[in-house]
């Protein structure tokens, strides 16, 4: 390479990466343009993401997300462990209680694809887990087997998967206030006598 390109690729590097990569304002600003252009051509809804950018102005906000997703492999892998038992409750569900949903209008376990998007996302949204969306029986062989489905479906999706989830995050904040408790104590000589 001759020297005069040497020159350019430099005052490129120095220009783009140097600018971008360290200075938070530069991103700021390039973020606010493409959201700009994509609320102008695309759609209405990308306006919303100049509020996202409070992450990069608000410490605290940088903090609460840093928790979230410092353990982001823990957090995925109980989720998809979640899923999994959601899936086995929604083939239980198709095959015993699919006619059992409280909605008149449309048959939700016509299938087990329809049957696994609806427990997935009425079983966590739902404070007693499905149970909540579904009829009641008479007391019989079929109201308890559905009882001890709800029951279960409420303790191993809504208390247990949900507790752990919430556990990794706190557990999360805790380890980062301990590291930054660590990075801003001054020892000071007359205490530690």
């Amino acid at each position: 390479m001759t020297q005069d390109v040497k020159k350019f690729w430099t005052k490129i590097y120095i220009g783009i990466v140097m600018t971008f990569g360290g200075d938070t304002s530069a991103q700021n600003f390039f973020i606010h343009f493409i959201a700009a252009l994509l609320g102008v051509f695309v759609g209405d809804v990308f306006h919303t993401l100049h509020l996202l950018l409070l992450i990069n102005i608000s410490e605290t906000a940088r903090y609460v997300v840093r928790a979230s997703v410092a353990h982001l492999d823990q957090l995925v892998a109980t989720l998809i462990l979640a899923i999994f038992m959601i899936y086995s409750f929604s083939m239980l569900n198709a095959d015993y209680f699919s006619g059992s949903f409280s909605e008149e209008a449309i048959d939700i376990c016509q299938s087990l694809r329809s049957c696994t998007v609806y427990i997935l996302n009425m079983g966590f949204r739902n404070g007693g887990g499905i149970g909540d969306s579904m009829k009641l029986y008479p007391f019989g062989g079929k109201a308890v087997l559905k009882t001890l489905l709800d029951l279960m479906f409420f303790f191993l999706i809504n208390v247990v998967s949900l507790n752990i989830i919430f556990g990794i995050i706190i557990d999360t904040f805790g380890e980062l206030r301990g590291s930054a408790q660590n990075r801003c104590k001054v020892s000071d000589p007359f205490l530690t006598k």
